[in-house]
């Protein structure tokens, strides 16, 4: 199980809801019941997918709501938005809260214990866990890694 490789595919149909939504607002139709209630759903949709991606895989994707938050609230009102939020945070991270506590043996939210050690860890975390490198070994790695494609690319207007 690789957290940003489950993540990735949930981002990617949230966004997808979200652009639905927005196409849907910009098609110039009323607010008829049929499309409330798809706009409705698409925002759910948007919401559900980016809280199961940031609490059952990458916590860090989280930081991609604040963005869609404000293309929602376009769409949704405040209080809606942070009821619709609220509901999928609590029926998304007690499951997680409950099956990981039973493996560990005691009370435990993992996705909260992987943003506090990468994010606000004093020693053992963030950058010095893995290193860090020279700004010149980033351009050394992208010749490596886009060896073909690297003149190419410099060779565009």
């Amino acid at each position: 199980f690789l957290p940003s490789s489950f993540a990735m595919p949930l981002v990617s149909l949230s966004v997808a809801a979200l652009l639905d939504l927005e196409g849907l607002s910009l098609s110039g139709k009323k607010d008829r019941g049929d499309v409330a209630g798809l706009k409705a759903k698409l925002a759910s949709i948007t919401i559900v997918c980016m809280v199961v991606a940031g609490v059952v895989g990458w916590p860090f994707v989280l930081f991609l709501t604040l963005p869609m938050a404000s293309v929602l609230l376009a769409h949704l009102p405040f209080l809606s938005l942070v009821t619709l939020s609220l509901q999928a945070v609590v029926a998304v991270a007690l499951p997680v809260i409950a099956i990981d506590s039973a493996f560990y043996g005691r009370l435990t939210f993992p996705p909260l214990n992987i943003a506090l050690y990468n994010i606000a860890s004093e020693s053992g975390g963030g950058s010095e866990l893995y290193g860090t490198e020279a700004w010149w070994f980033y351009l050394a790695n992208l010749a490596l890694n886009a060896n073909v494609a690297l003149p190419l690319f410099l060779a565009l207007p």
